[in-house]
């Protein structure tokens, strides 16, 4: 299963609840685009899952700046302790 599948079924079904650890690195990824990082200071191996799932906060963060749309957090409805 890849990060994308992972956080697709976890944003359209009500019933699919992403690991605390995805959910962090999700908005991680997110967070450093808001403040301006480069893409290329993902803390991450480049091989691994942890690499993709920082990556896609990140680019899904840009593309939201870009359209004037905001925060992205795609787990902000999901109860707090998920965080």
């Amino acid at each position: 299963m890849t990060t994308t599948t992972i956080l697709s079924e976890a944003v359209s079904s009500p019933t699919a609840t992403p690991s605390p650890e995805t959910v962090a690195l999700v908005r991680a990824g997110a967070k450093a685009a808001r403040d301006g990082q480069s893409r290329s200071d993902n803390p991450h191996d480049l091989n691994g899952e942890k690499w993709s799932t920082w990556m896609d906060g990140f680019d899904h963060q840009t593309v939201w700046l870009e359209h004037g749309r905001g925060d992205y957090d795609p787990f902000a409805d999901m109860a707090t302790d998920a965080t």
